[in-house]
């Protein structure tokens, strides 16, 4: 369920809002959402590369990185050299370089890697370049709400991508139940903000959040059964269709009590399930 964004830009760092000086620190958390801001390394011959032994440091310091979701974000022209770069078009993903980090870590972690540009028409961009209204706001469902729009974006760039260079079977229902997976767990996580938040909260606004929250539950867990039924079309087999079924169970069993157990413990099934149905670990 965690999740950790690497942007890699001098240009967010130098902004007057981070002006940042620590290398690998989170500018940003939510639970167990983090986003980190890397510098880049212009002046490198090989700047994936560097770049690639910063990243493996920083996701091994993930509590149990090998679940987590990592999406890097990185200045196209300098981390990945201005010959695979097209300023004209939008982000561009980079298979290679996932599939090298792949390799650097000895485990196929669910990984997106992407080079943007700090101007239209970059969709990341958009999104971040609104960091300091999010830096520095008190509202922690509306810094959720940014990592939420930051996944959009990439989940945006991942559609188009399959849809220019057709993939494999296997790689494209990986990449459709990742998008079931965060559709699902971004219906249930800022109830599980709102609950943990009821924790530290006068008693008479503690009861306030629960009921508002039992009150969501149902259309929640209808739109999830749905995504599931969807996903259920394009994951055929006995073994998708038993892990479906223990999904629906799970569902059908919400614990607002150990809430946050119960959403790890339903992250844990979709990541099963995406695994089985791809045959991928």
């Amino acid at each position: 369920m965690a999740q950790l964004v690497i942007l890699v830009s001098d240009t967010l760092r130098r902004r007057d809002f981070l002006e940042q000086r620590e290398d690998q620190k989170d500018v940003l958390t939510v639970g167990d959402r983090h986003l980190t801001v890397q510098k880049e390394f212009p002046t490198s011959r090989d700047p994936w590369n560097e770049l690639k032994k910063v990243l493996v440091e920083r996701i091994l310091r993930l509590p149990d990185w090998k679940s987590a979701t990592v999406r890097i974000a990185a200045h196209a022209s300098t981390c990945f050299g201005q010959n695979r770069t097209d300023r004209r078009i939008e982000d561009q993903r980079y298979p290679a370089e996932e599939k090298s980090l792949h390799e650097r870590l000895g485990y196929e972690l669910d990984v997106q890697i992407y080079g943007f540009h700090h101007e239209d028409p970059s969709n990341i961009w958009r999104v971040v370049m609104n960091l300091k209204e999010i830096v520095t706001a008190r509202d922690e469902t509306r810094k959720l709400n940014f990592f939420q729009q930051l996944e959009a974006a990439f989940l945006q760039q991942s559609a188009a991508a399959a849809e220019a260079a057709p993939l494999t079977g296997a790689q494209r229902m990986w990449e459709e139940l990742s998008v079931t997976r965060h559709q699902i767990i971004g219906l249930f996580d800022p109830m599980r903000l709102r609950l943990e938040s009821a924790q530290e909260k006068d008693p008479v606004e503690a009861a306030a959040i629960r009921v508002s929250v039992e009150s969501s539950l149902d259309s929640k867990r209808e739109k999830a059964q749905s995504l599931l039924r969807r996903a259920q079309k394009f994951a055929p087999g006995e073994a998708s269709v038993k892990c479906i079924t223990e999904l629906q169970t799970h569902l059908d069993d919400i614990d607002l009590q150990r809430f946050t157990l119960w959403l790890r413990s339903l992250d844990d099934k979709l990541n099963h399930f995406r695994s089985t149905a791809t045959g991928r670990q």
